[in-house]
């Protein structure tokens, strides 16, 4: 349950300070949120271009588009669901704000794992037609499966439930949500790019053959 004094310090914020003081509170978290996004393909760019390989940096460059478009389809749900649930809480009209909250949650994931599947299924089509060459096609479907199948639900409910959050005010956790996303990649880059990348490295002279 809510404490009493929170909830009515966040109707305080949305309705009584003045719109300066209110644009700073929810969008600071929110820009910080982004660059935290920025840093977590920055540091896939900058661990993979460690390793020296151009085909390894190629495939990523080649499968960018796909992985943005996941992030085009999340943004749609979750700062729409966020616009429209700030609206019924305007109106006090709780029961309206949970139905949407379901429905963005919900039906995002259900799209993004649909597109998730979709590509991953014409990967070989999709990827010669945005340029990739046979040396670095196994590592384009590697990267594919990691960064889209593999990570398209946490990766969308990542971005909706924050957004959800900051709907409600919750612009603190809704930050620490996503920048905890962009920390926890930092970290396991060095371990798929480097510890495993004999492995990889394996398979795609296999494919070749």
């Amino acid at each position: 349950m809510r404490h009493p004094a929170s909830a009515a310090e966040k109707e305080r914020a949305f309705t009584q300070l003045p719109v300066p003081k209110a644009l700073a509170r929810f969008v600071i978290p929110t820009v910080l949120s982004q660059l935290a996004f920025l840093l977590l393909n920055l540091a896939d760019a900058f661990f993979v271009g460690r390793t020296g390989d151009t085909y390894q940096v190629a495939a990523m460059t080649v499968t960018f588009p796909v992985i943005m478009m996941m992030n085009c389809v999340t943004t749609i749900f979750s700062t729409g669901g966020n616009a429209t649930i700030a609206s019924a809480l305007g109106t006090r009209n709780r029961a309206r704000a949970q139905k949407i909250a379901v429905f963005s949650l919900y039906t995002s994931i259900f799209v993004v794992v649909t597109y998730a599947l979709l590509v991953y299924c014409f990967r070989k089509d999709l990827f010669q037609f945005l340029g990739a060459s046979n040396l670095s096609m196994g590592y384009c479907e590697d990267y594919l499966f990691w960064a889209l199948l593999a990570s398209s639900i946490p990766f969308t409910f990542n971005q909706v439930i924050s957004q959800l959050f900051l709907a409600e005010g919750e612009s603190r956790i809704a930050g620490l949500g996503i920048t905890a996303a962009g920390l926890i990649n930092v970290v396991l880059d060095p371990l798929f790019v480097f510890t495993l990348h004999t492995t990889i490295q394996s398979t795609i002279n296999a494919r070749c053959r």
